[in-house]
């Protein structure tokens, strides 16, 4: 994960500091500033009021304070670049524990991220799931709708049928009697022909019963055959409201929607 140049900005002004704070400028140039003079002075105050030995190397024995002054002074300067070192590697940690912190908010934040957008995606499969059983129920509806509208239909036309056939059945029994009395005539006349009993007053009333039945037939027989036509349309009429009582009981009607859930809304989870 890359700093942006503000926090590095901020991070090397911040290091700038501690160095201060650690060892001031002005301090470093007061230093400077004594080793130079010492470096300077101490071999004129050696060399004022005495007089210098003729050998080099007694000279330069002359001169050992200076060196271990400068000896010291190394060593110091060893002592203060381990401090500086020192502080530097403190700096250095505590960057480097801010930045595992900052890695650990961003992991933080990427998770709540990645769980608000599962918590989207359910959301969203909910929604569709709940719209498509609004959709079934609504299909099912306008099913449910038009097989009560054919029953209906096909109830009152039923009912039509039978007043119908009623009325035709009214009319062969009004009509039976005369058939049958005819055709008992015919019969009893027959008869009383075959015991020898036969006059003319008997043929004529035999001739009219024969005529009755012819009369009688042709009136029943379109009266039977819309009998027989209504009662085959009836009949298919129940085979038809049976199969369509089944498909209305196959309905699964949908009887409680479950509620749409919320849409979750998309506020980035605060790190702080």
């Amino acid at each position: 994960m890359s700093a942006s140049p503000d926090s590095n900005k901020s991070h090397v002004s911040k290091d700038e500091k501690d160095d201060e704070k650690f060892m001031p400028k002005w301090v470093i140039v007061v230093l400077g500033i004594v080793i130079f003079v010492l470096w300077i002075g101490i071999p004129w105050l050696v060399s004022c009021g005495t007089t210098l030995p003729p050998n080099a190397g007694e000279r330069g024995d002359a001169f050992g304070s200076v060196n271990a002054l400068f000896t010291g002074l190394a060593f110091a300067g060893l002592i203060v670049t381990i401090l500086i070192q020192g502080n530097e590697l403190k700096l250095q940690r505590e960057e480097i524990r801010m930045q595992r912190e900052e890695t650990a908010r961003s992991n933080k934040l990427f998770k709540l991220q990645k769980e608000e957008m599962t918590r989207t995606a359910n959301a969203q499969d909910e929604i569709s799931k709940t719209q498509k059983e609004t959709a079934e129920f609504m299909r099912q509806q306008v099913d449910s709708q038009r097989l009560t509208a054919e029953i209906q239909a096909f109830i009152q036309a039923k009912e039509v049928r039978q007043d119908r056939l009623r009325g035709l059945r009214k009319k062969e029994s009004e009509e039976m009697p005369r058939l049958h009395q005819a055709e008992d005539g015919i019969r009893m006349h027959a008869a009383s022909v075959k015991a020898g009993h036969y006059n003319e007053q008997s043929a004529k009333q035999a001739e009219i019963y024969h005529r009755t039945v012819v009369e009688v037939r042709k009136i029943l027989e379109p009266i039977l055959a819309e009998i027989e036509k209504e009662e085959t349309t009836i009949k298919l009429m129940n085979s038809r409201l049976v199969k369509i009582a089944d498909e209305f009981g196959s309905l699964h009607l949908v009887t409680r929607l479950r509620e749409a859930p919320q849409k979750p809304s998309h506020q980035e989870p605060s790190t702080d």
